[in-house]
């Protein structure tokens, strides 16, 4: 008979998304799936729904269930902890609201794997997409670099290498249930982050997981961790929090034992933890008036500007373009107007008439050259600030 599977849905007001990763377990071939969906806090999700929608849809092969929610947020640790409490799984993956399982051989390749071994590793890693909004692909999560890491099977150079960056996913990874007695459950010393700090403890105590050369997981961009626009400020701030909490544990008192390639790589993950923190807490919360300055003042800010200028830099000058031109033509108008005034004159057209006509030929030329000189000052400080 199959050791039974359990997979773990988390969910944080994915109401919209959450059937779909209800559905990508549901269809599994393998022969014994436990699903336990638990929520955390979501002001619009509704027990009954989802427990209606699991029971249209499952078959024989789902053995129980368990739909969890909680009346309060306390963050991503706190959910996963409770869900872990109803685990009966031999084996147990964990995805979020926003992810669905890639095919409907998902579990049964984790199974076969561990058969593989003659002792079962405490966990299989394998590698997933990451997609935007519409399910279309980004990019691999896990890239060449740190494939290779895992891949060595070296528990010193997998910690040296976890201490600044997360190379390993939570999204595509099956656990032995053992591996949380083992490890211990995710540290309630955080409160969003909850597999990083986990495999930095898997490391500590020697443990390296295997690797499944396949892609098992869509993650949906758009989460805590990467840009989430249904997420407020305080939840952005207290993730990075959590990650200095993480450095100031597990990096900072080792740094003299690194090596000098993890060394720099820690600097550089600092100097990505503070580009982020103001780009997601300050900069994309400013209107295009003062994204435009800031971009001027700010070489933060004009790097992130560079990136995603498609997004707000060309239609924000073409708005302020549009304003000038505007300015221009009521000129023009005032113009018109004291010309026909002068031309009623008896005496005709004055001296004073020709100079105001230069004049203002000279100011709105002028205004043009400065719409034109505005945009190309732009675009060299952003070049220069991408160099």
């Amino acid at each position: 008979m199959s050791k039974l599977i359990s997979v773990i849905i988390l969910s944080y007001n994915n109401v919209d998304n959450i059937n779909r990763a209800i559905d990508s377990v549901l269809m599994q071939d393998y022969g014994a799936v436990e699903l336990i969906v638990s929520d955390d806090g979501s002001a619009n999700f509704d027990v009954d729904k989802i427990r209606l929608h699991i029971e249209k849809r499952k078959r024989d092969n789902l053995l129980c269930y368990q739909v969890l929610h909680s009346t309060k947020n306390s963050g991503t640790v706190q959910n996963l902890r409770n869900a872990l409490k109803y685990l009966t799984g031999q084996y147990n993956m964990i995805i979020g609201g926003d992810d669905w399982l890639a095919n409907d051989r998902v579990l049964s390749d984790f199974s076969d794997a561990y058969m593989q071994y003659p002792s079962e590793p405490m966990a299989i890693c394998a590698n997933a997409y990451m997609c935007d909004h519409d399910g279309e692909i980004i990019n691999t999560m896990m890239n060449k670099d740190m494939v290779a890491t895992l891949a060595a099977g070296d528990e010193t150079l997998l910690l040296n290498r976890l201490r600044y960056q997360c190379i390993l996913l939570t999204v595509a990874t099956c656990y032995r249930r053992e591996f949380w007695d083992v490890v211990g459950l995710p540290d309630e010393e955080y409160t969003y982050l909850e597999d990083w700090p986990t495999f930095v403890k898997m490391a500590k105590k020697g443990i390296v997981p295997a690797f499944l050369p396949k892609i098992v997981t869509y993650h949906q961009r758009g989460g805590i961790a990467n840009g989430a626009e249904r997420v407020n400020v305080e939840q952005v701030q207290q993730l990075f929090a959590d990650r200095q909490t993480l450095f100031g544990k597990e990096t900072i008192p080792y740094l003299e034992s690194m090596t000098a390639k993890d060394k720099s790589g820690y600097q550089n993950r600092q100097k990505y933890e503070a580009y982020t923190l103001y780009e997601r807490t300050v900069y994309n919360l400013m209107p295009v008036k003062k994204k435009i300055m800031a971009c001027i003042n700010n070489k933060t800010a004009r790097s992130i500007a560079y990136r995603t200028r498609d997004q707000w830099l060309l239609p924000g000058l073409q708005k302020l373009g549009d304003k000038l031109k505007a300015l221009i033509l009521v000129i023009f108008i005032l113009f018109a107007m004291y010309f026909t005034m002068e031309l009623s004159h008896p005496f005709g057209i004055h001296t004073d008439t020709v100079s105001m006509i230069i004049w203002i030929l000279l100011v709105a030329l002028m205004i043009v050259g400065m719409i034109k000189l505005f945009a190309k000052v732009i675009c060299v400080l952003l070049n220069k600030s991408n160099r």
